[in-house]
Order: structure tokens, then C-alpha cells, then sequence
């Protein structure tokens, strides 16, 4: 499983990294993140939308979303619960 952070906010004004709701979560399993990018030790977000397609959850929705991404090598996604 990997879960990654992004740190969203972009006003320095206003930018809170201990608010946990200018941060965004994007969740998907290690079988699936393999099997698409093999090797590669690193990965842009748009190659992350565009090629993994993970789940993108606010940390109050990380919880349901990191129980919807299936474990497994047959990688059947489900949806996270809106």
C-alpha cells in the first residue's frame, strides 16, 4: 500500500501544514504501483494520475479510501465511499 501526501496549499499566507485539510492523500496498492511503473524510482503526480490512477482522498476520506484500495496481486480496484 502507499499513500501519497501532497501538500496543497499554495497562499504562503495562509499555508498550515499541521492543517490536515490543505494536504491531499492519493492511495493505491504496491502490486499496482509496481505493475505500472516498475523500475522507476520516482513518479511525477500527473504520471500518478494519469498511469496508476489511485484513489484521491481529503484526510477525512483517507481511512475508507486506503480500505477500498484491494491488497491482493489481482488488482480489482474498488471506490472509496463518498
Amino acid at each position: 500500500m502507499y499513500v501519497f501526501c501532497l501538500f496543497a496549499r499554495r497562499d504562503r499566507a495562509t499555508a498550515d501544514p499541521l492543517d490536515v485539510g490543505q494536504w491531499e492523500f492519493y492511495v493505491t496498492s504496491a502490486h499496482r504501483l509496481d505493475e505500472t511503473v516498475g523500475e522507476e524510482k520516482r513518479i511525477s503526480l500527473a504520471a500518478l494520475l494519469q498511469r496508476v490512477h489511485p484513489i484521491r482522498a481529503g484526510f477525512g476520506e483517507l481511512r475508507a479510501a486506503v480500505e477500498a484500495v484491494p491488497t491482493g496481486a489481482r488488482d480489482t480496484r474498488r471506490q472509496a465511499p463518498e
